[in-house]
């Protein structure tokens, strides 16, 4: 069960400076859209955990209503 989206700590000092690099660097991946995709990330490495094999059962519930209403969830 996944409740609410595992977004890392806006907070931590590091990830701040990755995000006003990349912010920065004029590229493509903006702070804002790589902390998105880490979002994104996480996410689908709790997924994948629980189907590892094909003889595997799981039940995946996304307990959040932006898991339903926000485009940018589905396009991660």
């Amino acid at each position: 069960m996944v409740v609410g989206l595992p977004y890392p700590d806006i907070n931590d000092p590091v990830l701040k400076e990755k995000m006003k690099y990349m912010d920065e660097a004029g590229d493509t991946l903006t702070g804002k859209k790589y902390y998105h995709a880490l979002c994104m990330r996480s996410l689908g490495q709790a997924i994948g955990r629980s189907i590892r094999h094909a003889n595997d059962f799981a039940a995946i519930l996304l307990v959040d209503s932006r898991y339903a209403s926000d485009t940018r969830i589905w396009d991660g």
